[in-house]
């Protein structure tokens, strides 16, 4: 994967230098090709920065001794850095749709990471039988298509996220909102099912995706579902109402085939919906604090209460040491909260795998430290920008330059009638229309054995750097 990213990174800062060339003070002027090595480090210093919390990206390199944190120097200069963050790419941009094309792409920015991460969920991990589907919500207020606001959450507005979990806070789907769809609530949850239906899974959810109807498709697949339920859902039974004023403590079940629907007054009504349970109550372990008797609640209350917080376990896990710029781009913010959601479900594994309770923050230092030294590993081989001070082979540094480079002169393809074939340079200035030839002018552009493998244009050689180099190429 970070193969990849380092081609598009690379290719998207080659576009932007050769459209804008930067000025002679701006640190872009040192852009030097990146490579996976170098982004591996990059990412790991990212996820750092979640745990060293500053204000500014700037204060990481700060040399006061009230802010000094040395290792981010030590590690990448802080231009290089920034240079990183400016330029980071994951797919081709000469790729893309127009918005008004069917076959659109809202998250083509990022799609070849986000497919690889949460594809990787959904295949490295088997949840526990219980499971919950809820909504998140990545805090972003900039401006965004499928921007939603949500009051019920603590960042009100951003991007909305489905999700399934388990109890122990593995997010195992990742689904993220872009806009309207053709979907329904039912067709929603039974395509974020797919993987889990037929094998007996019990899955719990809130008022907003339950219903008899889908209730009822989960269970034709052997899965059994549990939830708050908005009592005028189409289905819902009629006389589930007290026919006089209730008291604490005090329900209502209806049943119907597999379906059980319940009223139970607490400090409000309660309407829940289930095809796993039955009418039956269990002592909460609590006494009133009136009465003393012993606080009794329905099981299907307590088996909600139980497994649905798994959503916001997932949530609270992955924003402890999240990274969360708020000058990034929406595909940036997108792709740093996966790349922490992915932390938070390693952590969870690596648990699950040692059979004990392992200190979080002890797990995410160790993971940055691994990662640092991969990258170094992987990097080995190719030098990266140095850092002041520090030996290096020059000559290695500045042959190596273009490692990655696509841009290479190849012989144009021979043809049936001409097996040396040439064609007009597009680089050399054309002799202008109407001009009378003066002598020793040529009359055409001068023709090339040579083109660019990658833009598939014909050059000549000497021509070649000035192509790739300049906005305004033509020769006078």
């Amino acid at each position: 994967m970070f193969e990849e990213v380092a081609v598009e990174t690379n290719r998207y800062a080659s576009s932007v230098l050769r459209e804008s060339p930067p000025s002679p003070s701006s640190p872009a002027k040192n852009w030097t090709r990146t490579s996976a090595g170098e982004l591996v480090i990059f990412w790991a210093l990212c996820m750092l920065m979640g745990v060293v919390g500053k204000p500014a990206i700037h204060l990481y390199w700060s040399t006061r001794n009230i802010l000094a944190t040395p290792f981010f120097g030590q590690t990448m200069t802080r231009d290089r850095f920034c240079l990183l963050l400016r330029f980071l790419h994951f797919n081709d941009n000469n790729q893309a749709k127009q918005r008004s094309d069917p076959s659109y792409d809202p998250l083509f920015k990022l799609r070849p990471f986000y497919d690889a991460v949460t594809t990787a969920f959904h295949t490295v991990f088997t949840p526990w039988r219980s499971i919950a589907i809820d909504e998140a919500l990545i805090k972003f207020y900039g401006r965004l298509s499928f921007k939603t606001y949500n009051p019920r959450k603590p960042a009100k507005y951003g991007m909305k996220a489905y999700k399934i979990c388990d109890p122990s806070g593995y997010t195992w789907k990742f689904r993220l909102y872009t806009g309207k769809a053709k979907d329904t609530i039912v067709g929603l949850v039974m395509s974020m099912m797919t993987g889990l239906l037929d094998k007996g899974y019990r899955l719990f959810m809130d008022n907003w995706y339950s219903s008899p109807t889908l209730f009822g498709e989960l269970f034709k697949r052997k899965t059994h579902a549990c939830g708050t339920v908005r009592a005028n859902r189409v289905e819902m039974p009629k006389n589930l109402k007290p026919a006089q004023k209730m008291t604490r403590g005090m329900s209502i079940f209806k049943r119907s085939k597999e379906l059980l629907a319940m009223l139970w007054f607490d400090k409000r009504d309660v309407t829940m919906l289930s095809t796993i349970h039955t009418n039956s109550f269990s002592d909460t372990q609590k006494k009133h604090h009136v009465t003393g008797e012993n606080i009794q609640k329905p099981d299907i209350v307590l088996d909600y209460n139980k497994y649905m917080g798994g959503v916001d376990l997932s949530d609270f896990l992955t924003n402890t040491y999240a990274d969360m710029r708020k000058s990034l781009k929406w595909y940036k913010k997108l792709i740093f909260h996966l790349n922490d959601l992915a932390v938070t479900n390693a952590y969870i594994v690596y648990c699950h795998a040692v059979d004990s309770k392992v200190d979080h923050l002890k797990f995410v230092l160790d993971l940055v430290e691994q990662m640092i030294t991969y990258g170094n590993k992987l990097a080995q081989d190719r030098p990266r920008p140095l850092r002041p001070g520090r030996r290096c082979n020059k000559e290695n540094v500045l042959r190596l330059e273009f490692l990655e480079s696509q841009h290479w002169p190849i012989h144009i393809p021979p043809t049936a009638n001409k097996p040396c074939t040439t064609r007009p340079c597009v680089a050399c200035k054309p002799k202008p229309l109407g001009k009378r030839r003066q002598q020793g002018e040529q009359t055409s552009r001068p023709e090339s054995r040579f083109m660019c493998r990658k833009c598939e244009v014909p050059l000549h050689i000497l021509c070649f750097e000035r192509y790739h180099t300049k906005a305004n190429y033509r020769s006078g």
